[in-house]
């Protein structure tokens, strides 16, 4: 096989890998958590909504429409980046899952200060469920990224 064809094919494999990274959230417990905050970092709304699950996407979208979705996803990283700097994502270490139950893993997330001097590191946990082969945020573990006090 010539050099050429086996790059062709490599390039192809890459870009298919890289596009099912960005699309999906079911690849692992602490893959979807990581997507999760990537969604929110570039406030994309199509990756946020892969984090769900279908029946919490409806519900979801029976309250807001896709801008109004994106409005809130940029709210939510003006908070985190007036709360934990501008670098937050950054420093946003996302643990291993943990698994509690046949289909239900918990994902251990930290949030460091960029300024020692403003406290404790902020820790959360998120609920990840499986179901069909695939991972999703328990709908209640949203709120744990306590963007309100």
């Amino acid at each position: 096989m010539k050099r050429k064809t086996i790059a062709r094919i490599l390039a192809a494999l890459m870009i298919a890998v890289m596009a099912l990274t960005l699309t999906g959230c079911g690849s692992s417990a602490d893959g979807v958590v990581k997507t999760f905050f990537d969604s929110i970092d570039k406030q994309n709304v199509k990756q946020f909504k892969t984090c769900f699950d279908k029946d919490t996407v409806e519900e979801m979208e029976e309250d807001m429409d896709n801008d109004e979705i994106k409005e809130f996803l940029e709210t939510m990283d003006d908070y985190l980046s007036d709360e934990y700097g501008k670098n937050w994502r950054k420093q946003t270490k996302i643990g291993k899952a943990e698994k509690e139950d046949d289909d239900e893993y918990t994902v251990e997330v930290t949030i460091k200060y960029e300024d020692e001097d403003d406290g404790d590191d902020v820790e959360m946990t998120f609920t990840i469920y499986k179901d069909g082969g695939k991972y999703y945020l328990d709908e209640s573990s949203f709120y744990n990224i306590n963007i309100y006090y």
